[in-house]
Protein backbone atom coordinates (compact mmCIF):
# COMPACT_ATOMS: atom_id res chain seq x y z
CA UNK A 1 0.00 0.00 0.00
CA UNK A 2 1.32 3.19 -0.66
CA UNK A 3 1.12 5.95 1.92
CA UNK A 4 3.64 9.34 2.52
CA UNK A 5 6.26 9.49 5.04
CA UNK A 6 4.90 12.14 6.74
CA UNK A 7 8.22 13.52 8.45
CA UNK A 8 9.21 14.25 4.57
CA UNK A 9 6.48 16.82 4.05
CA UNK A 10 6.90 20.13 3.95
CA UNK A 11 4.44 22.95 3.43
CA UNK A 12 5.94 25.97 1.76
CA UNK A 13 4.43 29.97 1.18
CA UNK A 14 6.53 31.89 -1.28
CA UNK A 15 6.89 34.63 -0.15
CA UNK A 16 5.93 36.42 -3.38
CA UNK A 17 2.08 35.23 -3.26
CA UNK A 18 0.40 34.73 0.75
CA UNK A 19 -2.18 32.64 -0.86
CA UNK A 20 0.15 30.17 -2.66
CA UNK A 21 1.06 26.71 -0.81
CA UNK A 22 3.70 24.09 -2.36
CA UNK A 23 3.64 21.17 -0.48
CA UNK A 24 6.60 18.34 -1.13
CA UNK A 25 6.37 14.55 0.23
CA UNK A 26 8.59 11.42 -0.89
CA UNK A 27 6.59 7.86 -0.92
CA UNK A 28 8.16 4.97 1.06
CA UNK A 29 8.65 1.74 -0.91
CA UNK A 30 7.82 3.08 -4.33
CA UNK A 31 7.55 0.43 -6.89
CA UNK A 32 10.40 -1.16 -9.08
CA UNK A 33 7.47 -1.67 -11.75
CA UNK A 34 7.15 1.39 -14.01
CA UNK A 35 3.27 0.94 -14.46
CA UNK A 36 2.62 0.42 -10.10
CA UNK A 37 4.80 2.93 -9.61
CA UNK A 38 2.59 5.71 -11.66
CA UNK A 39 -0.20 4.38 -9.79
CA UNK A 40 1.55 4.93 -6.50
CA UNK A 41 2.88 8.41 -7.91
CA UNK A 42 -0.48 9.43 -8.41
CA UNK A 43 -2.29 8.36 -5.06
CA UNK A 44 0.61 9.97 -3.36
CA UNK A 45 0.06 13.21 -4.71
CA UNK A 46 -3.65 13.98 -4.33
CA UNK A 47 -3.06 12.18 -0.55
CA UNK A 48 -0.34 15.35 -0.63
CA UNK A 49 -2.85 17.47 -2.13
CA UNK A 50 -5.85 16.70 0.32
CA UNK A 51 -3.61 17.05 2.86
CA UNK A 52 -2.54 20.72 1.98
CA UNK A 53 -6.14 22.13 1.64
CA UNK A 54 -7.06 20.01 5.06
CA UNK A 55 -3.90 21.32 7.09
CA UNK A 56 -4.04 24.89 5.36
CA UNK A 57 -7.65 26.00 4.73
CA UNK A 58 -9.54 23.25 6.56
CA UNK A 59 -11.32 22.12 3.51
CA UNK A 60 -11.44 18.32 2.48
CA UNK A 61 -12.03 16.84 -0.85
CA UNK A 62 -14.48 15.50 -2.06
CA UNK A 63 -16.89 17.50 0.45
CA UNK A 64 -15.43 20.63 -0.66
CA UNK A 65 -13.65 20.39 -3.86
CA UNK A 66 -13.56 17.82 -6.81
CA UNK A 67 -10.09 16.94 -9.01
CA UNK A 68 -10.51 16.77 -12.47
CA UNK A 69 -8.33 16.59 -15.78
CA UNK A 70 -8.62 18.83 -18.96
CA UNK A 71 -8.12 16.72 -21.79
CA UNK A 72 -4.81 18.12 -22.04
CA UNK A 73 -4.20 16.02 -18.85
CA UNK A 74 -3.76 19.03 -16.75
CA UNK A 75 -5.63 18.70 -13.42
CA UNK A 76 -8.21 21.36 -11.72
CA UNK A 77 -10.26 21.77 -9.21
CA UNK A 78 -14.39 21.87 -9.30
CA UNK A 79 -16.03 23.68 -6.23
CA UNK A 80 -16.78 27.18 -5.16
CA UNK A 81 -13.94 29.05 -5.20
CA UNK A 82 -11.44 26.60 -6.07
CA UNK A 83 -8.03 27.44 -6.18
CA UNK A 84 -5.80 27.00 -9.13
CA UNK A 85 -3.89 23.71 -8.36
CA UNK A 86 -0.87 21.83 -10.58
CA UNK A 87 0.82 18.67 -9.55
CA UNK A 88 3.79 16.50 -10.33
CA UNK A 89 5.86 13.40 -9.47
CA UNK A 90 9.36 11.99 -10.24
CA UNK A 91 10.36 8.47 -8.70
CA UNK A 92 9.61 8.69 -5.02
CA UNK A 93 8.64 12.53 -4.89
CA UNK A 94 5.76 14.19 -5.12
CA UNK A 95 5.01 17.65 -5.06
CA UNK A 96 1.91 19.95 -5.87
CA UNK A 97 0.98 23.51 -5.03
CA UNK A 98 -2.24 25.58 -4.94
CA UNK A 99 -3.14 29.40 -5.50
CA UNK A 100 -6.05 31.59 -5.00
CA UNK A 101 -6.55 34.72 -7.68
CA UNK A 102 -3.32 33.57 -9.98
CA UNK A 103 -2.20 30.61 -12.43
CA UNK A 104 0.41 28.41 -10.82
CA UNK A 105 2.80 25.60 -11.99
CA UNK A 106 5.54 22.86 -10.56
CA UNK A 107 7.79 20.46 -11.51
CA UNK A 108 9.96 18.26 -10.35
CA UNK A 109 12.67 15.96 -11.62
CA UNK A 110 15.38 13.43 -9.92
CA UNK A 111 18.56 14.52 -10.60
CA UNK A 112 20.32 12.26 -12.86
CA UNK A 113 23.58 12.36 -15.16
CA UNK A 114 22.86 13.55 -18.68
CA UNK A 115 24.79 14.90 -21.77
CA UNK A 116 22.93 18.23 -22.36
CA UNK A 117 24.40 19.11 -25.58
CA UNK A 118 21.94 16.75 -26.79
CA UNK A 119 18.80 18.79 -25.54
CA UNK A 120 20.35 22.05 -26.83
CA UNK A 121 16.65 22.05 -29.32
CA UNK A 122 14.56 22.86 -25.92
CA UNK A 123 17.63 24.95 -24.33
CA UNK A 124 17.74 28.56 -24.85
CA UNK A 125 21.88 29.41 -26.05
CA UNK A 126 22.08 31.54 -22.66
CA UNK A 127 21.14 28.61 -20.90
CA UNK A 128 23.17 25.86 -22.70
CA UNK A 129 26.39 28.10 -22.12
CA UNK A 130 25.54 28.55 -18.04
CA UNK A 131 24.91 25.00 -17.71
CA UNK A 132 28.05 23.73 -19.38
CA UNK A 133 30.37 26.02 -17.50
CA UNK A 134 29.70 23.82 -14.50
CA UNK A 135 31.42 20.76 -13.39
CA UNK A 136 29.60 17.66 -14.59
CA UNK A 137 26.94 16.80 -11.18
CA UNK A 138 26.69 21.02 -11.38
CA UNK A 139 25.55 20.61 -15.04
CA UNK A 140 22.67 18.33 -13.91
CA UNK A 141 22.00 20.52 -11.39
CA UNK A 142 21.65 23.19 -13.41
CA UNK A 143 19.66 21.70 -16.77
CA UNK A 144 16.98 20.38 -14.11
CA UNK A 145 16.54 24.12 -13.15
CA UNK A 146 16.06 25.09 -16.60
CA UNK A 147 14.19 22.48 -17.74
CA UNK A 148 11.62 22.28 -14.99
CA UNK A 149 11.47 25.44 -14.90
CA UNK A 150 10.13 25.69 -18.58
CA UNK A 151 7.91 22.61 -17.55
CA UNK A 152 6.61 24.76 -14.37
CA UNK A 153 5.60 27.67 -16.77
CA UNK A 154 4.13 25.55 -19.38
CA UNK A 155 1.94 24.08 -17.38
CA UNK A 156 0.92 27.44 -15.26
CA UNK A 157 -0.25 28.85 -18.86
CA UNK A 158 -2.33 25.43 -19.46
CA UNK A 159 -1.71 24.52 -23.35
CA UNK A 160 1.51 22.77 -24.77
CA UNK A 161 3.95 24.59 -25.83
CA UNK A 162 6.76 21.80 -25.65
CA UNK A 163 8.00 23.24 -29.79
CA UNK A 164 8.59 26.63 -27.72
CA UNK A 165 10.92 25.47 -25.01
CA UNK A 166 14.08 27.03 -25.99
CA UNK A 167 12.10 29.81 -26.72
CA UNK A 168 12.26 30.11 -22.36
CA UNK A 169 15.15 31.18 -20.74
CA UNK A 170 15.86 30.94 -17.02
CA UNK A 171 18.92 32.67 -15.28
CA UNK A 172 21.33 32.19 -12.67
CA UNK A 173 19.25 33.73 -10.00
CA UNK A 174 15.96 32.87 -10.85
CA UNK A 175 14.30 35.05 -13.46
CA UNK A 176 12.85 34.66 -16.99
CA UNK A 177 14.94 36.67 -19.59
CA UNK A 178 12.67 35.23 -22.88
CA UNK A 179 9.89 33.79 -23.15
CA UNK A 180 7.48 32.90 -25.96
CA UNK A 181 4.83 36.00 -26.88
CA UNK A 182 2.00 33.83 -25.90
CA UNK A 183 2.95 34.16 -22.13
CA UNK A 184 3.39 37.69 -22.01
CA UNK A 185 6.64 39.67 -20.51
CA UNK A 186 9.15 37.94 -18.53
CA UNK A 187 8.81 40.23 -15.80
CA UNK A 188 5.28 39.58 -15.18
CA UNK A 189 6.23 36.09 -13.68
CA UNK A 190 7.88 34.56 -10.41
CA UNK A 191 9.87 32.10 -10.49
CA UNK A 192 11.75 30.03 -8.08
CA UNK A 193 13.87 26.49 -7.95
CA UNK A 194 14.92 24.08 -5.23
CA UNK A 195 17.31 21.54 -4.89
CA UNK A 196 15.93 19.18 -2.81
CA UNK A 197 18.42 16.63 -0.44
CA UNK A 198 20.92 16.78 -3.57
CA UNK A 199 18.79 14.42 -5.11
CA UNK A 200 16.03 16.05 -6.95
CA UNK A 201 14.98 19.80 -8.69
CA UNK A 202 12.14 21.15 -7.97
CA UNK A 203 10.98 24.49 -9.82
CA UNK A 204 7.49 26.57 -8.60
CA UNK A 205 6.02 29.48 -11.26
CA UNK A 206 3.17 31.90 -10.66
CA UNK A 207 1.93 35.13 -12.65
CA UNK A 208 2.55 38.08 -10.54
CA UNK A 209 -0.44 39.81 -8.45
CA UNK A 210 -0.72 43.39 -9.40
CA UNK A 211 -2.09 45.71 -6.45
Amino acid sequence: MTRINLDELAIRNPPWHPSLQVGIARITGVSLDRKQRRQEQSLAVRMLLDRILLNCHGVTAPHHYTLFKKPNGQPYLMGKNAPAVTLTHSHNYVACSIAWNTVVGIDIEVIKPRDWQRYQKILHPDELAWIQEGQKSEQDIRGLRCWCAKEAIIKAFGENLADRFAQICLTPHDTFTHLPPILGCPTTWHVTTTVLENTAVLAVTSRKIHP
